[in-house]
């Protein structure tokens, strides 16, 4: 498969509509590209961790809509699973996850908690999107070996 991609960033506190999901398929092919890929972070409504998606987020049956509306587009998740994740660990109850407490955005490898968890985030979306690629982003990672909270 040669992979023609370009990405949208949900997780900036976008809150878009299956309308415009649908526009930036429509946009995409129309510029020659066969994927989108959609970078969630904390902006997606995983079933396993329910408390982290706010108001607004996408759902997969937003992505199971947009795969029926556009099959020949494939929509590509992009998930950070050690950086970035401050959408995850200042959410009430996952606390726990934080590398360093009351500071930074990266989760703690070593937690088992947190690995268990972020297994479960990616058994989701697997199940919800149907690409053949899925970017699990590990970067911006300062804080490795800082301890646990």
């Amino acid at each position: 498969m040669q992979l023609r991609m370009w990405s949208y960033d949900i997780a900036r506190e976008q809150s878009p509509t299956f309308d415009f999901l649908k526009r930036l398929a429509d946009t995409s092919l129309e510029g020659g590209f066969n994927a989108l890929g959609l970078y969630l972070e904390h902006r997606y409504q995983y079933r396993s961790l329910p408390q982290l998606a706010g108001i607004g987020a996408v759902t997969s049956e937003m992505v199971a809509e947009l795969r029926a509306y556009r099959p020949e587009l494939s929509i590509i998740p992009m998930m950070n699973v050690l950086g970035h994740c401050e959408g995850m660990i200042y959410t009430e109850g996952l606390q726990e996850y934080a590398c360093e407490r009351f500071a930074g955005m990266q989760a703690d490898p070593t937690s088992p908690a947190f690995q268990s968890t972020c297994s479960a985030m990616i058994r989701d979306v697997l199940a919800d999107f149907d690409a053949s690629v899925i970017h699990l982003g590990g970067d911006e990672t300062w804080q490795l070996g800082h301890g646990t909270a």
